[in-house]
């Protein structure tokens, strides 16, 4: 009877150190329900579409006026350092375009772990878009383990002459924690392994 109970406190441990792990920290969070004036990017103001959550105005947008006609677009949208914990991050966000005929809309995503504003840090792409499609889509990436902060770059580019309009909602980075909570299932296993054998050595 005392085993069974050792047994169901380290699966208790086991429990809560498992919460631990999915206990991941939201240290962004956007949904653009508050008027922006960014360069180059505007709040949107639902008549193109409506924005993916929250009020139909509620979303960033930029068009084919971030660059002059022959032009070429190349419009950043940064976010401030964030850390991302021990187990990296997790970005998620959405995005939509208007589809017209002869024009579409370009997205690309990068990472800078240096936490700088300088374009030229920003070597790792996240996300690749070409053509962004006529519904809000929900893109995600993972940022791995080796990153401890930084910052996120969406960069809207393209041909102005063929470019149309973007809209951008509900972004949002998650911490990832779970080295840490691994670190407790671990040790959790370890007392279960220690009880076991000395009821072994015992009986």
């Amino acid at each position: 009877m005392q085993f069974t109970r050792q047994v169901l406190a380290a699966a208790a441990a086991l429990t809560l150190a498992a919460g631990a792990a999915q206990a991941d920290p939201l240290v962004l969070n956007e949904g653009f329900e508050v008027g922006a004036t960014l360069t180059g990017w505007f709040q949107a103001d639902g008549t193109q579409f409506k924005a993916q959550a929250g009020s139909d105005d509620s979303y960033l947008a930029a068009d084919f006026n971030n660059a002059v006609a022959g032009g070429t677009i190349n419009n950043w949208l940064v976010t401030p350092d964030v850390e991302l914990g021990r187990g990296g991050g997790i970005l998620s966000f959405w995005t939509r375009a208007v589809i017209d005929a002869g024009f579409s809309d370009n997205l690309s995503v990068r990472f800078s772990d240096t936490g700088s504003s300088l374009i030229d840090d920003y070597t790792d792409v996240l996300v690749n878009i070409t053509g962004v499609s006529g519904e809000w889509t929900q893109y995600t990436a993972n940022f791995g383990t080796t990153f401890g902060h930084g910052r996120v770059a969406f960069v809207y580019n393209g041909a102005a002459d063929t470019a149309n309009y973007l809209g951008l909602d509900s972004v949002s980075i998650t911490a990832v924690p779970e080295p840490a909570g691994y670190g407790l299932v671990a040790l959790a296993l370890a007392g279960l392994a220690l009880t076991t054998r000395r009821r072994q050595q015992r009986g």
